[in-house]
């Protein structure tokens, strides 16, 4: 059951993100185009280009550097799709089931092709403060035989809305994770 996931994957989920998007802005008085197109108002979600951002800042100064990805198929923890996009660029990226026969399947094919440090990126959620800053968070952890154990510590990147547009404005780091 190893299979990389896909943009048709992620792309299966944008009606029902653009619907909620739509539904959500007509609510407050605005147009699907509002967020983006309008100085002064509100952003619209965080989009694909900021969560290239976010993946990149996040995989910073890892150690090891990790050379394979796996993501959660659904859940809490499953990244957004554009999230899933930016790990592709980054590397080989898999599904890693719920099902725990099934994991060790991928594992052992994993194995078999190569002892490279592989992470299992989680998502932590995105958050909006009064201001209008976005954090996105993600942690992880390698599930590789030599790496297994090692925890990608939790880090929250933050974007704010300038001229209608998302600008990443810091990475924090929570040590505790």
């Amino acid at each position: 059951m190893l299979r990389p996931t896909s943009r048709s994957q992620a792309l299966g989920a944008v009606p029902a993100v653009l619907a909620l998007l739509t539904a959500t802005l007509a609510a407050c008085g605005g147009s699907a185009d509002s967020g983006r197109q309008s100085a002064s108002g509100p952003c619209a979600s965080l989009d694909a280009p900021r969560y290239d951002t976010a993946v990149e800042e996040f995989l910073k100064e890892l150690d090891p550097k990790p050379l394979r990805f796996l993501t959660a198929p659904t859940g809490d923890s499953a990244l957004p799709g554009a999230a899933v996009d930016a790990l592709q660029e980054k590397g080989p990226t898999f599904i890693f089931p719920a099902d725990s026969a099934q994991r060790q399947q991928v594992l052992a094919t994993l194995e078999e092709k190569g002892a490279y440090p592989t992470l299992l990126v989680l998502y932590g959620g995105t958050t909006r403060d009064a201001k209008g800053m976005t954090t996105v968070r993600f942690t992880g952890r390698f599930v590789d035989k030599d790496d297994a154990g090692i925890v990608a510590p939790l880090k929250a990147m933050t974007f704010q809305c300038k001229d209608g547009r998302w600008q990443f404005v810091s990475t924090k780091v929570d040590r505790k994770s």
